[in-house]
């Protein structure tokens, strides 16, 4: 009788076939959270991407206007104005510059309410109320204001009171030898000889935050604000001064400092995007040099 033979294949025993697939499993795992991972801060990075070209976009626009701050306007005209935010709330950053060269004088004092400028004065001893020499500014502003449809926003301001306002320039007059505009309702008073009327162009940089955009308001018509970037939660200035100082706030309505005083203004803007319900953020720092700093304060 012949006794089978016996015969050993090799394989996995179920041990080592469960060890198996638990380190695959491991490793799948690893390797997927990986993919996952990279996936999700790949488009993380995009959205922050997208975030930092939305605010330099942004500042691109500042800084073009701090360049062009105080343009045609002398040391003693508040070209700069920095408003500073209560408990780190955004700041306010207003820049003015001069459209035209010529300014007209303020020849008669005028109450809160007026609404005529007397720009001429045959009895006023001053070579700026002169009607002579009133002409060519006055036809300067005639111009501007009929080839703007009629009417055109102006600034008067007080060198002596520092008071400033816009106001809506609507008719220019010369009768009996003398010149005159009308603007509408002053909300406050002028002296005469220290007042000045300007073309004046203001940009105020400001952000809402209900609605998380950095707006323009120009010529301070708050009613018809313009959006420079959407997704903005906060904007810092800081002024670097001659004498070293840091401020925060500048008014020129103060003190014996004014803007040609500045050396530097410093911007931070910070902005922010969503991926997956996630909140990513984002923030851009710069520095601008206001080079009308420099210009004849003649």
């Amino acid at each position: 009788m012949r006794t089978p033979r016996v015969t050993h294949s090799s394989g996995f025993t179920l041990v080592e076939l469960l060890v198996s697939m638990g380190l695959t499993a491991v490793v799948m795992t690893l390797v997927l959270s990986g993919v996952l991972a990279f996936r999700t801060g790949y488009y993380q990075d995009i959205v922050r991407t997208r975030i930092n070209g939305n605010l330099r976009s942004a500042m691109d626009i500042i800084s073009m206007n701090v360049r062009q701050a105080g343009e045609n306007l002398q040391s003693n005209f508040p070209a700069i104005i920095l408003t500073n935010g209560s408990a780190s709330a955004a700041d306010t950053l207003k820049l003015r510059r001069n459209l035209v060269p010529e300014i007209l004088t303020l020849c008669t004092t005028i109450a809160a309410g007026a609404s005529t400028l007397a720009v001429s004065s045959a009895s006023t001893a001053n070579a700026e109320c002169v009607p002579a020499n009133v002409a060519p500014l006055y036809t300067v502003f005639e111009g501007l204001r009929n080839s703007n449809g009629g009417s055109m926003r102006v600034f008067i301001y007080d060198r002596s009171t520092r008071t400033g306002e816009f106001v809506d320039y609507s008719l220019g007059t010369f009768a009996g030898g003398q010149y005159s505009i009308t603007i509408s309702a002053a909300q406050h008073a002028y002296t005469q000889l220290n007042t000045g009327v300007y073309i004046v162009e203001e940009y105020a940089f400001e952000v809402d935050a209900a609605q998380k955009t950095l707006n323009l308001y120009i010529d301070d018509q708050r009613d018809t604000p313009q959006a420079v970037a959407f997704g903005v939660t906060n904007f810092q200035v800081s002024l670097e001064m001659s004498d070293h100082t840091t401020l925060s706030a500048f008014t020129q309505s103060s003190g014996t400092q004014d803007w040609k005083d500045i050396e530097q203004i410093d911007l931070t803007l910070n902005g922010e995007d969503s991926y997956r319900g996630e909140t990513i953020t984002s923030s851009i720092s710069a520095q601008y040099f206001p080079r009308n700093v420099l210009s004849f304060d003649g």
